[in-house]
């Protein structure tokens, strides 16, 4: 008899002879199973003996019969196919960057397919008719008997010959412990010279061949829903959230979802990658599963709270129906729709009009239900159960906050937060725990506090308080918020509002102002640039008008007068720079002066100094020396070691020796120690010595695409010369990392 059929490989991503680097980033893949080995072939039946032939008849008596035939021997058993391997990713002749994914369950049979039946001997034929009569043949042997097929292999990832992966920031897990499956294996020549900050779990054998990666746990995953194909990581407490590499390479910028990464996914103030294909989504979820109320004529608020990443604009749908409450009689029905902006993490309420009625019945429940989120997901509670007591029950005793909302200035120092215990009933001693849960302010930085027991003596009352340290800093920043939960209550039961907010106004504004008191231009120079400056980042946008008056100087023989309006977009430090074009002359009449002013501020403060002189030097009989930048802008490539700035002095004849300038580089958008190193020091021209001179500013290259960025140069304290124009500039830093992906489906089966 035939073998079985092999059973068949599968491999949910796999590359075999690619050229380049092949990258996976946000892909999802669940459930890859090998095939079953087939059953070997059953062998076949032996065949019947023929039968003895009848002896002849004589004279006197029939001859003796013939003897019968032996049976034919059975056939043999066909083997057992083996089961096909099954891999998540497979690579072969080619090298692969996996950055960012959820690879879920892969199957192979543990065993082949079972060898076949083997196939029964043949019968032997009858003896002839005779006398006496023929002897019968000998029964035919079974067939040989054989094996069924091997047990295929499950592999999470597996590197053959010639095949190079690096693995990163990625979820390997099998829900159905397998002792044949491998999470990370390399064979035939293949390696895995990488892997790191990746999440193994439930795998027969985390590694073969394969060096322990930095950084990875084995740990469950924590998805939200696996069963329904949800594997988003639960929110808050999965360990893949906010634990990644965020300089893996290719770390893709969005995820699975389009969502942006990374995001503060638990909430800890610290903003790093998640593991797999997902950044925690938003979830859209009740504060409370339950409230209750006395029966009486009044306006339930019920919050809704987002969890987890607000990138997004987000809706849920709410709806009141079940319970034995009567829409109508004891409450109104409620239904529509709650809606987030993108970034928007505050709660919603839902409003309940309960109503008083005059008859005696027992207490009434009713549910307010979530659904058909957008761009969300449903969290847990999902329904809220609201309890109507009756009139005749005995009060309810409620501990709820004093109001839903409250303000404090940042140089406040401490502000106070009420909460207070309600009602009949409050015979038991009663407590409440207190915690900030959410806001834009940040822990540590803005505040400090606000979390512990609120404690309340059997049978009493009223307000108990707590309060919060608030920082007053220098920084122009918006009104913060900050959000206060109560929970773990004893002796009493939720009430509303159960959630209050706290808005900390900031008292920083941004100053802008001329960058010095003088600045000074050759009159030949045709241009002067003037250099205005922000003390620091503004938290909204700014602008400052600008003007030149005649001082000495008059507009239309030695200058042309101007005005305008200079930009700055919330969170730029860049200094700006207005213009004032020069007209040359050859009259011997010594320096004249331009006036200059800033005026009607926007988003910011006028600083001082917020006049200054432009000082046009006469070219004819020049009375000082200059240094200044030779350009208000230069620019350079990432990727270079370093930039290099030119200053200037001019004119030589005014230029002695021991001229020297201080210089020093700030942060604009670029940060210092991540995208330059920040460098300061003094140019000195020695005698004789008129040319420009350079100092080099050293550049740290990375591989995040981030844009352009600037770092903001300054010169100051000339000894033997006074500033020229321009005295200020901008380094532009341009982006070189470019990000290529491959974006592949969804496999499910």
């Amino acid at each position: 008899a035939g073998a079985g059929g092999l059973g068949g490989l599968a491999a949910g991503l796999r590359f075999e002879n690619f050229t380049g680097v092949t990258v996976v980033t946000n892909h999802l893949e669940v459930d890859v199973a090998g095939g079953n080995g087939g059953v070997g072939g059953n062998g076949a039946p032996g065949g019947m003996g023929g039968m003895g032939g009848a002896g002849g008849m004589g004279p006197v008596q029939q001859a003796p019969g013939g003897n019968g035939g032996n049976g034919g021997n059975g056939g043999a058993a066909g083997a057992g196919g083996g089961s096909g391997d099954a891999q998540l990713a497979y690579l072969q002749q080619t090298t692969a960057i996996l950055t960012n994914n959820t690879l879920v369950e892969v199957y192979a049979a543990s065993s082949g397919g079972a060898a076949g039946m083997v196939g029964p001997g043949g019968m032997g034929g009858p003896g002839g008719l005779g006398v006496p009569p023929g002897t019968g043949g000998t029964n035919g042997s079974s067939g040989a008997t054989s094996v069924p097929g091997t047990g295929g292999l499950a592999y999470g990832v597996l590197s053959f010959t010639g095949g190079i992966g690096q693995i990163h920031n990625t979820v390997l897990a099998n829900f159905l412990y397998r002792a044949n499956g491998t999470a990370l294996a390399q064979l035939g020549g293949g390696i895995v010279p990488v892997e790191d900050y990746n999440n193994l779990w439930n795998w027969g054998v985390n590694y073969s061949g394969v060096p322990v990666g930095a950084q990875t746990i084995v740990a469950d995953p924590l998805f939200v829903d696996p069963s329904n194909n949800n594997f988003h990581l639960t929110t808050p407490g999965a360990p893949g959230i906010d634990s990644a590499n965020p300089s893996a390479p290719l770390c893709p910028t969005m995820d699975h979802d389009t969502i942006a990464r990374p995001i503060d996914g638990n909430n800890d103030g610290m903003v790093i990658v998640d593991r797999g294909a997902f950044e925690d989504g938003s979830y859209l979820q009740f504060d409370l599963a339950a409230t209750s109320t006395n029966e009486d004529e009044v306006v339930l608020m019920i919050t809704v709270s987002r969890q987890g990443n607000p990138a997004l604009a987000a809706a849920v749908q709410y709806a009141t129906g079940g319970g034995d409450a009567t829409a109508g009689q004891d409450y109104d029905s409620a239904s529509g729709a709650l809606n987030w902006t993108a970034g928007d993490a505050s709660g919603k309420t839902i409003q309940i009009a309960i109503h008083e009625d005059t008859l005696e019945e027992v207490d009434e429940t009713l549910n307010v239900t979530l659904s058909n989120p957008s761009t969300a997901f449903l969290g847990s509670p999902a329904v809220h159960t609201i309890t109507i007591l009756d009139d005749d029950a005995p009060g309810v005793c409620t501990i709820q906050f004093a109001q839903t909302a409250s303000s404090a200035g940042e140089n406040a120092g401490t502000t106070i937060i009420t909460a207070t215990r309600t009602g009949g009933g409050c015979s038991a001693a009663g407590s409440a725990d207190y915690a900030v849960t959410g806001g834009t302010a940040t822990p540590g930085s803005d505040f400090t506090g606000g979390s512990g027991t609120l404690n309340w003596a059997a049978g009493e009352t009223g307000a108990k308080t707590f309060s919060l340290m608030i920082t007053d800093d220098a920084e122009d920043e918006l009104d913060e918020t900050v959000v206060f939960d109560l929970s773990n209550l004893t002796g009493a039961t939720a009430g509303t509002p159960f959630q209050t907010i706290l808005t900390i106004g900031d008292n920083d504004t941004c100053q802008v102002a001329f960058s010095s008191t003088g600045y000074a231009v050759l009159e030949d120079d045709t241009r002067a640039n003037i250099t205005v400056s922000l003390d620091q980042a503004c938290a909204a946008a700014a602008q400052v008008d600008y003007a030149t008056s005649n001082g000495s100087a008059q507009s239309g023989s030695d200058y042309t007068g101007t005005s305008g309006t200079l930009f700055w977009s919330a969170g730029d430090p860049a200094p700006q720079t207005f213009f004032v074009n020069i007209l040359p002359d050859t009259e011997t009449e010594g320096d004249e002066t331009v006036n200059l002013t800033l005026g009607n501020p926007a988003g910011a403060n006028l600083g001082e100094p917020g006049t200054a002189v432009l000082t046009i030097i006469d070219d004819e009989n020049p009375s000082t020396c200059l240094v200044q930048f030779t350009a208000v802008e230069y620019a350079v490539d990432e990727a270079a070691l370093s930039a290099s700035i030119t200053v200037m002095v001019q004119p030589a004849a005014q230029c002695a020796a021991g001229l020297s300038v201080d210089y020093a580089t700030s942060d604009g958008t670029a940060a210092a120690g991540a995208d330059y190193t920040t460098v300061s020091g003094t140019l000195t021209w020695a005698a004789g010595n008129t040319g420009s001179q350079m100092f080099s500013i050293p550049l740290l290259d990375d591989n995040l695409v981030e844009g352009n960025e600037s770092v903001i140069l300054a010169l100051s304290n000339p000894l033997g010369a006074i500033l020229g124009s321009p005295a200020s500039a901008v380094l532009v830093i341009r982006e070189d990392d470019i990000a290529q992906y491959i974006y592949l489906p969804i496999i499910l089966k």
